[in-house]
């Protein structure tokens, strides 16, 4: 067994070295020209060779000849021998392969046959039918609203504003601004503090005032009453508000063009009474909406003084039909009414003022000065604390206490009647 093994082993190695030494000689297969054709000099300059020029062996890897994959051994040279062999020599000429002729036997000539036209077949009309509607494109639905978060806006605490030692601005309640002294102890340390002054008299003033009024306006004091009118009366009313201290009537005035109201109010720094001229009058600024037709201005405080200031009568100054007065002129009441006769004619017309029978006692006799108004027809209402106005008979107004009423000949319109 073991010397049976060993030939087959001896007789595989002799059969592959055999099949080593066998040369498998593969040739490309010749390309047969369908046509022969005459290889000339012309031919030759007009086509280039099949092959290029010769292959250089520095860039190129492959041989240029067909069907070979083996390395470039050396440069191929174009010789007129392998020219000969690759080509048709021009010695040799092909004879041309007849072309098959195929010969088609021609009629008899006879007559000649008219020509028969043949009629169009008949082209159905070209319709252009309606073409069909475009689908309308959907529309796109609508974004769901974003929820945005509004902020609160901030509360504003501030309530005056410094501008110098002799001025300031304070912020009211009812969203004006008014230039005020801040050297005043009594409405303007009021102002700064709390933003508003005498809040049932406010608010029963403004209840009586209607859009598109003409009001005459008697002691603006700060300008607390006269913005809030101003406000209330519109762009079609009108305001002309008297205030004879020159320190106060340039911070009302001041206080009328910061709120926007220089179109329909309009100061007068004037003092109201009976008859036009010159009046003695008694300004203070730690009380200086006290001031008064005096001539011992003792009573304001220790900084007071007299000063002279024109003056002049309501039924001169006002160039409107008015239907509402207001007044706080510290006593002076009787000498401004007096001066506004014509103004007092009016059927519908409302006064409001200050009522203090002890100021007004220094100027006139209050009996006489109630009968005189009563005689026109005019009634007296109070305004109570919870700014309703409560009917006081006639007789009962010289006695009356100190307090702020309404004059008007009917129930005022717009007014809380208790």
């Amino acid at each position: 067994m073991l010397i049976q093994s060993i030939l087959q082993k001896l007789r595989a190695l002799v059969l592959g070295a055999d099949m080593e030494r066998r040369i498998l000689t593969v040739r490309a297969p010749r390309r047969v020209a369908r046509t022969r054709r005459i290889w000339t000099a012309a031919l030759q300059a007009r086509e280039s060779l099949p092959f290029g020029p010769a292959p250089d062996v520095e860039t190129t890897t492959r041989s240029r000849v067909p069907f070979s994959r083996g390395p470039v051994r050396g440069a191929r040279v174009w010789t007129p021998a392998l020219v000969r062999r690759v080509f048709a020599t021009p010695m040799e000429v092909f004879p041309e392969e007849p072309e098959d002729v195929v010969e088609v036997p021609t009629a008899p000539a006879g007559p000649e046959l008219e020509p028969i036209e043949m009629p169009a077949p008949a082209r159905e009309p070209e319709t252009d039918p309606d073409p069909a509607p475009e689908p309308e494109p959907e529309p796109e639905p609508e974004p769901e609203p974003v929820p945005v978060t509004v902020l609160p806006a901030p509360v504003e605490t501030q309530r005056y504003f410094p501008i110098s030692a002799d001025m300031g601005i304070a912020r009211l309640t009812d969203g004006h601004f008014v230039y005020v002294d801040p050297l005043d102890e009594a409405v303007g340390a009021h102002l700064i503090a709390r933003g508003y002054w005498e809040s049932w008299i406010h608010k029963a003033v403004c209840d009586l005032v209607r859009p598109g009024d003409h009001i005459i306006e008697v002691g603006a004091n700060f300008g607390v009453y006269t913005l809030a009118m101003a406000r209330l009366i519109g762009e079609e009313g009108s305001l002309l508000s008297f205030e004879a201290n020159p320190d106060l009537a340039g911070l009302v005035e001041r206080s009328i063009k910061f709120n926007g109201y220089a179109g329909r109010a309009r100061l007068v720094a004037k003092a109201a009474a009976d008859a036009p001229g010159e009046l003695s009058f008694g300004v203070s600024r730690r009380n200086a909406g006290g001031g008064t037709l005096s001539t011992d201005p003792s009573g304001l405080g220790t900084d007071s003084r007299l000063i002279t200031v024109p003056a002049a009568r309501l039924d001169d100054e006002a160039d409107q039909d008015v239907r509402l007065i207001r007044m706080d002129a510290e006593g002076s009441e009787p000498l401004i009414l007096r001066g506004a006769k014509r103004l007092l004619k009016r059927r519908d017309i409302v006064v409001i003022m200050e009522w203090d029978i002890i100021q007004m006692g220094s100027r006139t006799d209050v009996p006489d000065y109630v009968a005189w108004l009563s005689g026109m027809g005019f009634r007296f209402w109070r305004i109570q604390f919870d700014s309703t106005l409560l009917e006081i008979p006639a007789a009962g107004m010289a006695t009356l206490s100190s307090c702020d009423v309404v004059m008007s000949r009917k129930p005022p319109p717009g007014g809380s009647i208790a």
